[in-house]
């Protein structure tokens, strides 16, 4: 498993730190104040496979705040070379770059709720849920306990 930011391009990206702990930044509630910007060198996907001799990826999860269309872009023809199962997140303002992106490719949308996984029609932010499942590879009717 990596964990490696993964932009468009190969770029210095300004990234965020936490400080302290996830449940100390809760309980004082100052999570923007508990963070600090590192910057680190990364570069795309596409390029980052070859060099570390990665022949497939199953499944990715994306979690950059609003980037996920850069990182998906930043995949190139792997993304439909190997047709990864995807989790990320969708937030408000960036559902609809990502609808445009994934309407020519194979992939389903299927929200992720606290019991169920629901096949949605497009890509909508939900107030409780932010998760996706993206899938090319048929549904089953799964329930989590």
């Amino acid at each position: 498993m990596l964990s490696l930011p993964c932009p468009t391009v190969k770029a210095r990206q300004v990234f965020f730190s936490k400080r302290r702990s996830m449940v100390e930044r809760i309980a004082d509630r100052g999570f923007y104040r508990s963070v600090v910007p590192i910057q680190r060198r990364c570069d795309a996907f596409r390029h980052i496979c070859p060099k570390a001799n990665i022949t497939k990826v199953d499944l990715i999860k994306i979690d950059v705040e609003g980037a996920e269309l850069k990182v998906l872009t930043g995949m190139g023809s792997l993304l439909l070379k190997w047709q990864p199962d995807i989790i990320c997140e969708v937030l408000d303002g960036y559902a609809e770059p990502l609808n445009e992106f994934l309407a020519c490719t194979p992939y389903r949308k299927i929200l992720i709720t606290r019991d169920s996984l629901q096949e949605m029609s497009v890509l909508r932010p939900h107030r409780e849920f932010r998760d996706y499942y993206r899938s090319s590879a048929p549904l089953l009717d799964v329930r989590l306990s």
